[in-house]
């Protein structure tokens, strides 16, 4: 039985593409058991992006979707109307929404195992169009739930905490009469969450005053250098940086190997825009020398200085969670590990790939030219018989005009699905 990379390297493949829903209930409140397919009415699927450090290092970033329905029936009408997919439930707002998408084996077979590609919340504004009657369904990422509740609403919340008591603090809330309020939109069993030791510095009717829960999230990640995102599945991962796996996902084959999966090399490049060779963190509220920790280089005249050899990358930030000094510097100490030094990424296009996300482990393969039953004029050199090149012997040029690159091992940092065409956009990162 073919595999699902056989069916993505196929010169022909089948694919498929589902959106579904779930509502609440009237009588609850509380979500349907089981979804709603809706795929029929859609005339635009738009694109799902997911990535890391775009913005702030460690900080993960997911954009909602934008769906074009038809509405000639009035399915996507208010629930009051009769005619609405949502009449007789609570609202159209809130409403659950799934998106799954993946190839189809000659004998029904649909891969991957799990086929989901993101879970959003309708939670925009719903326009329905006069001249079209289509209607728009902006839906948000899950990341939306946790920005709109404070983090001070969190129950127990105190100086002795660690990370990993935190988030299971965050999944376990409820509203006081024993109805979870994040597990209604991420089950117990899909939350990820890494063990964690370090004691963290809260208050909370100080440092958190101001915090939705997913900030007071993202600055517990930045304390122990973690990463916290929802994956594909609609899973929550807090986790540090290392690989999902120790061996690779899928192999990216591009020009210059077959069966070719790389549909462009968009860029190459040495990620200077994620290098850093000081880092700054003020981890105390007073404004002091001591409310300051710091690690890195200052520039001298030598070569082996990397802020005279890349110039001063200073990163400068803030967070009061820090319980101690020694905390404190450990954070910086391992984010000019991870960022102190040049390393390569690649943003490219490739085939629909439906199954890696982010931090998934990845080869990557890709050459400028196929020397493979070619001629290249121009391209050689020939040499007199000396000792080191007897028999008049020549030498092609060096590998690479511009790439060559050969099942290079990297990370996935972000992912950009578009789902109308069947094309994935990733940006990875050398390990």
């Amino acid at each position: 039985m073919p595999t699902l990379t056989d069916e993505i390297n196929r010169s022909i493949s089948s694919v498929f593409r589902r959106a579904q829903i779930r509502r609440r209930l009237s009588a609850t409140g509380l979500y349907e058991s089981s979804w709603t397919d809706i795929s029929i009415y859609i005339k635009s699927w738009g694109s799902l992006h997911a990535g890391v450090d775009d913005v702030r290092l460690n900080r993960f970033i997911h954009s909602g979707i934008r769906l074009v329905v038809r509405n000639d029936t009035g399915a996507f009408n208010p629930e009051s109307n009769v005619a609405s997919l949502w009449n007789g439930t609570l609202s159209r707002y809130r409403t659950l929404v799934r998106i799954q998408a993946g190839y189809t084996q000659d004998d029904g077979t649909e891969l991957p195992t799990d086929t989901t590609q993101g879970i959003y919340i309708l939670d925009g504004e719903i326009p329905i169009s006069g001249v079209t009657n289509d209607v728009i369904l902006n839906c948000k990422s899950l990341v939306s739930v946790f920005e709109e509740v404070r983090a001070r609403d969190i129950p127990g919340l105190g100086t002795a905490q660690t990370a990993t008591s935190l988030f299971t603090r965050i999944r376990d809330h409820t509203d006081g009469a024993a109805n979870f309020i994040f597990r209604e939109f991420i089950t117990s069993t899909s939350w990820s969450i890494q063990t964690t030791t370090a004691l963290l510095n809260l208050a909370t009717t100080t440092s958190i005053e101001a915090m939705s829960v997913w900030d007071l999230m993202q600055s517990v990640a930045e304390v122990e250098g973690y990463v916290v995102f929802i994956d594909r599945t609609g899973s929550l991962i807090f986790k540090d940086r290392t690989s999902n796996t120790t061996t690779s996902q899928f192999a990216f084959l591009g020009q210059g190997f077959n069966p070719q999966n790389i549909i462009s090399l968009d860029e190459h490049k040495q990620a200077l825009d994620k290098y850093y060779n000081y880092f700054r963190l003020k981890f105390l509220e007073a404004e002091t020398l001591t409310s300051y920790v710091t690690a890195g280089t200052t520039t001298t005249t030598n070569i082996s200085n990397t802020s005279w050899l890349f110039g001063s990358r200073v990163y400068d930030f803030e967070n009061q969670f820090f319980s101690t000094t020694v905390a404190a510097q450990t954070a910086v100490d391992g984010l000019l590990t991870t960022f102190g030094t040049v390393q390569d990424e690649a943003y490219f296009t490739a085939k629909f790939i439906p199954h890696v996300d982010i931090f998934d482990r990845v080869t990557f393969s890709y050459r400028s030219y196929d020397m493979i039953n070619s001629e290249l004029w121009d391209g050689f050199e020939w040499a007199s018989d000396t000792a080191a090149l007897p028999n008049d012997g020549g030498n092609w040029s060096r590998d690479g005009d511009n790439f060559d690159i050969n099942s290079t091992t990297f990370n996935i940092i972000s992912r950009e699905t578009d789902l109308d065409n069947f094309t994935t956009k990733f940006t990875i990162r050398s390990i």
